[in-house]
This record gives structure tokens, sequence and C-alpha cells, in this order.
């Protein structure tokens, strides 16, 4: 067995006779490097260069596509119908499901409420449209909604190569997805759990800090327009799944973590 040391060939060898007219005679003898003073540079296998194209370059799918069928003009660089041109979001497809939990609500007009990516969705069954909260900056990690069905509550995650960057917290309504409140910053890298108190005037949340930090958040008008920090303090260091939040009046009386 050898294995080439530029090209990296793996060659197996076996030894055999070579049978000719007169019989078998031995194979011939390699030669020793004292014979042959090239026997060394023989041995440097240098690669001829491709004359064919890498595969990147290469797109065979070319040939059977085939042109639309009255297909429009295309626009000119004097042409103003490209600019007035424009996409709009009618439907999304799919649910960040791998490393969140708990983040799929229906509301309180049995739409269904979730996320993906960075946009929050509110489905209407009946007639099957969709709208969506456009507000975020970041990936949305978790969601939170309130009893009567009518608020919810988004978290984001940030990215971990800049630290400057501060995930945040964003109130919108169930059924039109219009923003009411961006929560004051808090928590670093991420806002994992979040959830609302029965009230409606609490929401708690836990960041992905090393602490696990919780902050909760207040609204006295329970609209969420006057929102701001009530408190915060560390946690755990110990890995969390999720957590419920139990409320008596405006106190918190139960924090479980799962």
């Amino acid at each position: 067995m050898s294995i080439g040391t530029k090209d990296r060939c793996i060659i197996q060898w076996r030894y055999s006779k070579f049978h000719t007219e007169n019989g078998p005679e031995e194979a011939a003898h390699a030669k020793l490097l004292e014979v042959d003073n090239d026997i060394e540079t023989e041995g440097l296998y240098i690669p001829p260069p491709s004359t064919i194209a890498p595969f990147a370059d290469v797109k065979p799918y070319l040939s059977s596509i085939l042109p639309p069928t009255n297909r429009p003009d295309e626009p000119e660089g004097n042409d103003t119908i490209a600019d007035k041109t424009s996409i709009e979001l009618e439907y999304v497809y799919g649910f960040r499901g791998q490393d969140v939990r708990n983040n799929v609500y229906y509301t309180k007009s049995k739409r269904i409420v979730s996320h993906t990516g960075r946009l929050g969705i509110s489905y209407d069954r009946k007639w099957h449209r969709q709208v969506f909260y456009e507000k975020h900056e970041h990936p949305i990690v978790s969601l939170s909604i309130s009893n009567d069905g009518l608020l919810v509550a988004t978290g984001e995650t940030t990215s971990v190569t800049n630290p400057n960057l501060r995930p945040r917290i964003h109130i919108w309504e169930a059924a039109s997805c219009i923003q009411i409140q961006i929560l004051p910053k808090f928590h670093e890298r991420s806002i994992p759990y979040i959830a609302f108190s029965a009230n409606r005037r609490l929401l708690a949340a836990v960041g992905k800090d090393e602490h696990h930090s919780l902050c909760v958040y207040t609204s006295s008008s329970s609209f969420w327009h006057d929102a701001r920090v009530l408190a915060y303090t560390k946690t755990t260091h110990l890995k969390v799944y999720t957590y419920e939040l139990s409320i008596a009046k405006y106190f918190i009386t139960q924090l479980i973590f799962l």
C-alpha cells in the first residue's frame, strides 16, 4: 500500500508472476535509489491543469429552463415602471420550533398567533389569511398572549458576536398586528421566555445571560402604552426550559423553573 505525497492517491500493490509464451517469469525488479537517481523526483506526481470548469460554473439545468409564455418586455433604464414595482408579503409558511417552546396561541377571535424569523403572524382560519407584525429587527424566539387574547408580547435574540446589541420585547395587538409598545432595554443576548400575568398588568421575561436574569415590566393601565421596568433580579445558573408565573393582585407569588 502506498499513498502519494502530492496527489494523495492510494495504490494497492500485489506481487504476481507474469505468464508468457515461454512460461511464467519473475516480474521486473524495482529500481534501487543507487541505480536511478531520478527515482525521488519521478515519484512526485504533479496533476496537469484541468481543462474542465469547476462544478460551481457548470449549470446543467440551463438546458431544461423554458421561457415563460406571454413574457412582458424587460424595463429599460429610463422606464419608471420598475421604480413603481414592489413586492408585498402575502403568506408565510413554516414555524420556528427547533429551539422554542409554547409559542403558538389562540386569540380571543380564534385567530392563531405564532412567529417565524422576524415576523409575528396572526392567522385567520375562516378566510385563510395572515396579518404580520414586522417591527422586529432580530429573530423572534419567545411569544406570550394575554389571558383575554387581545395582546401579544414577543421577545427576540441578537447576534452573539456583537455584545452591544440588546434584544427587545414588543407588545402588539393580536388581531391587527398593530404595534403598541417596545419595552425598555434590559436583557442581553436573548429573551427566550416571557409571560403575561392574569390581570395583564405584569409581564415577566427571563434572559439567556449567565444568571438567567428575570425582569418584570408593568403597565398601570394594562394597555401597555405606559410600560416601565418594575423589578429585576438574578435567578439560576441551571438551564431553563420553561417557567410558570403566578400572580396575586400585583405581586409575583410563584415562579417555577422547569
